[in-house]
């Protein structure tokens, strides 16, 4: 009897319905009935089929809806907008005041640990970041830096406003697996405020056109439409491609090395894209970390351009010193777990950071000569302090002795003058005469007009150009690594040349340590004399014992120097000597580089060492080479490029950079021009295999201001794998449909069975 009870009970629930649960799935035997269900079942499986098409985040929304819309859209974005709307009530309550809309970071207090929480690196320090400010961050290397760029991308920082769009420029990393697009591509899709803009309107679009929408519904489309044009028109959505392209141009990629893959590019070259991507999407906060490593002369006069004219604020992690002195209005300092802000241009912090630290280490140097011999107090908070105030001290005396001496150049032996000279007076070393030279037997010249150049005892020669442009070509034209196609090459026959290279690393033995590097490159000197020599270079104490494989840029740097210098030569060249070094080892390559007594040639993007070492300048660009007094008449020559380039206009570059366009091309030139020519086989093994060094390799060039028309599918843009999943109205909307169809069939059809029976079936047709 119970059992009959519920089963009668079950069968009245499932066939007139529960309060609040399904009341809608009701058994209705009319025929018409059924048939309106199935209409309507039929087009909402249509809707249901096309919003899976979309990607997710779209397959929830309400396109006549407004609020539902600016869901979509980036966080910062609808924060802002949300700002706006609370702006706009209290203004109209006459309390307008009351809402901040401000893009400054004010934090009084935070904390920032390593991503495992195993370290505290900022502790209870102030984050202040104005309006439209640029800063510098300073830190030493693990200070935390990079951490807290992360943090304020992400917004971990607690109280870190949540309106301000930031954009960190880093290098791209690309997870393997992950659909990879053209370099253009990559740039237009760093902007997701106009991609997500770009799909709406072209969904708005579409419903417009559609037929059987009610016009209730249009009407709200029209509205949200208009709406998303505005917004379109705000962030000049119709120049984005032109102006992605421009200034991808400006950063070496031509119009073919543009719709390469990503993944064809070196490190250096994702740097580049992300920088443009950068000053492409205009956020309100922008984080840079060491965008010049990789950079040549003109990119580096861009990048200034771009931070000078820059609308929002940016925090600027760098070495280079003359792009702080220029576009920087502020420093921040990261030290000791805390955050000091210095308001003054960079020259101003460097007089005053050093007089701070100067009297902070006689006040401590005081301190503990009155505390002498308290450290052994141990964990005492007494003996804690001292000991701070001991490695404190230890580290800034060695820091100064550091700058001073960690290279060393002595004086070259005595040279004795060619004919018609004498030793008091200045004399030729090398002399290049109406010199031309190509690569391939088709004579695809790198200079255009023939080029005169004399190295003296005394020349101080700075060069600069765009990579691709002919520099190393020069300097290898200078070491004999090459010779001219045309014209006459002299050199003195009593003297010495060293040639410091960007990658003289390379011939590093790092299985050895320093001593025995230079022991086998010396057999026949004593190890005291080499040791002695090291330590002048300054590679001293426990490192030249060391294995070199954890050496950092600058150690190998001086033990590289060691070499070069052990036999000082009368020309010095140099080239691209500033990279990987830090601001210390820059320094102290200067002085030391001032106190060389030889002839200089350097080639250089770092224009405080030009500044400081160099008295004559040689600019060389596409196809033209000039000399000038001064650097900034050398700047002219370059900037003049750069309005080229961003022009579009035909500009003949061999290679810029690694892996622009035209690389295979000039390749193949190369081993066709070592086959048909033998006696140039030696110069077209050399442009192979050693012109990627600064990219003068080959013969092909390539021709700037082509315009390729692109076809963007905004839907493959936008349907990246962070979207989050939601479940859409139709779809639910559907599965109440089908409910409703079953009970359709089991009221026709079924009625003999159970409730069970009839819950399954619809279960199944769902």
């Amino acid at each position: 009897a119970v059992l009959t009870s519920l089963s009668l009970i079950s069968l009245f629930v499932t066939l007139v319905g529960v309060p609040g649960r399904r009341a809608d799935v009701v058994v209705r035997t009319d025929r018409p009935g059924r048939a309106a269900a199935r209409r309507r079942l039929s087009l909402l499986g249509a809707e249901v089929a096309q919003a899976k098409k979309l990607p997710m985040k779209f397959r929830s929304v309400h396109w006549d809806d407004h609020d539902s819309i600016l869901q979509t859209f980036p966080r910062w974005y609808v924060a802002k907008q949300e700002l706006k709307r609370k702006k706009d009530e209290a203004r109209k309550k006459g309390k307008g005041a009351s809402v901040s809309t401000t893009l400054a970071v004010n934090i009084e207090k935070f904390t920032l640990q390593t991503p495992f929480k195993d370290k505290t690196l900022i502790q209870d320090s102030k984050l202040m970041i104005q309006p439209r400010r640029r800063m510098a961050l300073f830190g030493e290397n693990g200070a935390g830096k990079s951490t807290l760029f992360r943090a304020m991308v992400d917004r971990t920082i607690e109280g870190f406003p949540e309106h301000i769009n930031v954009f960190h420029a880093k290098e791209i990393d690309i997870p393997p697996g992950q659909k990879v697009a053209s370099v253009l591509n990559t740039v237009l899709n760093s902007h997701k405020l106009r991609n997500t803009l770009l799909f709406i309107q072209n969904q708005l679009t579409e419903l417009m056109a559609a037929e059987g929408e009610p016009e209730e519904k249009k009407a709200k489309y029209r509205e949200n439409l208009e709406w998303i044009e505005e917004e379109l028109k705000r962030i000049e959505s119709d120049s984005a491609v032109p102006r992605a392209k421009a200034m991808l141009r400006v950063l070496g990629f031509d119009d073919k090395a543009q719709n390469a893959s990503l993944t064809s590019l070196s490190g250096g070259l994702r740097m580049r894209v992300a920088l443009c991507s950068a000053f492409f999407l205009k956020a309100d906060l922008l984080l840079l970390d060491e965008p010049t490593n990789h950079l040549d002369f003109p990119t580096i006069l861009w990048l200034e351009h771009k931070l000078r004219s820059y609308d929002g604020s940016f925090i600027l992690v760098t070495h280079d010193k003359h792009l702080l002195e220029n576009v920087c209005q502020g420093v921040i300092v990261l030290e000791e777990r805390k955050l000091k802000y210095y308001m003054c241009p960079y020259k101003q912090f460097v007089v005053r950071k050093g007089g701070e630290d100067k009297k902070r280490y006689e006040e401590t140097h005081k301190f503990l000569e009155r505390y002498q011999g308290e450290s052994s107090l141990g964990v005492s908070q007494m003996g804690k302090s001292i000991k701070d105030k001991e490695e404190w001290c230890r580290e800034y005396v060695n820091r100064q002795v550091r700058i001073g001496s960690k290279f060393t150049f002595p004086a070259p032996r005595k040279s004795k003058p060619p004919k018609g000279y004498n030793s008091s007076t200045p004399f030729p070393l090398q002399t290049l005469t109406n010199v031309r030279f190509a690569y391939d037997h088709k004579k695809n010249f790198i200079f255009n007009e023939p080029m005169n150049c004399t190295i003296m005892t005394n020349t101080r020669m700075g060069v600069m150009g765009p990579n691709g442009a002919g520099k190393s070509t020069l300097l290898k034209l200078l070491n004999e690594r090459v010779r001219p196609t045309e014209g006459k090459f002299w050199k003195h026959d009593d003297f010495d040349v060293s040639y410091f290279g960007q990658h003289s690393a390379e011939e590093l033995d790092l299985t050895k340590t320093p001593i025995e590097w230079m022991m086998t490159q010396f057999p026949e000197e004593k190890e005291g004399v080499l040791r002695n020599h090291m330590k002048r270079v300054g590679c001293a104490g426990d490192k030249q014992d060391s294995r070199m494989a954890g050496f950092s840029g600058g150690q190998k740097a001086c033990v590289i120097f060691s070499k070069l210098t052990y036999r000082c030569p009368h020309l010095l060249v140099l080239d691209e000597p500033t990279n990987f070094l830090d601001m210390e080892s820059v320094d102290s390559l200067i002085i030391a580089v001032n106190k060389y007594k030889g002839a200089l040639l350097v080639v250089t993007h770092s224009r405080l060492f030009l500044e400081k070492c160099c008295k004559t300048f040689l600019s060389i660009t596409p196809g033209k080479i000039s000399q000038h007094r001064t650097l900034k008449a050398c700047e002219k020559d370059t900037y003049d490029f750069i309005s080229k380039l961003e022009s579009g206009k035909n500009v003949k570059i061999k290679k810029m950079g690694t892996g622009a366009g035209q690389l295979a091309e000039q390749r193949e030139a190369a081993e066709n021009a070592k086959r048909e020519k033998e006696e140039a086989e030696a110069a077209a093994k050399e442009g192979a295999d050693e012109g990627g060094e600064d990219g003068d390799a080959g013969p092909a060039a390539a021709k700037g201001g082509m315009q390729v028309q692109m076809d963007f599918d905004v839907n493959e843009l936008l349907d990246t794998p962070d979207l989050a999943i939601n479940v859409t109205k139709a779809e639910k909307e559907l599965e109440k449909a089908n409910l409703e169809m079953a009970g359709l069939d089991l009221g026709d059809k079924k009625k003999g069975k159970d409730a069970k029976s009839k819950k399954g079936s619809a279960k199944k047709k769902k």
